[in-house]
């Protein structure tokens, strides 16, 4: 989901992150265990990663493809 703001020579695009956390908790969790370690700041091999806000701008860009 994105919301969408702005005027139409001027549009705003940004992830709708509450709509897809909600459609996550819908369809339910694969590991629920791996949101905790995510929330914590770990990485996908369960370390703690060095800068947990570049695994998150990586998810976005490969969702929005850029």
């Amino acid at each position: 989901p994105v919301l969408v703001t702005g005027t139409f020579a001027n549009p705003k695009f940004r992830p709708d992150l509450k709509g897809m956390f909600q459609k996550r908790i819908k369809e339910g969790l694969s590991d629920p265990s791996r949101l905790k370690e995510m929330l914590k700041g770990k990485n996908q091999s369960g370390t703690e990663a060095e800068e947990p806000g570049k695994d998150v701008k990586g998810m976005l860009k490969g969702l929005f493809k850029k």
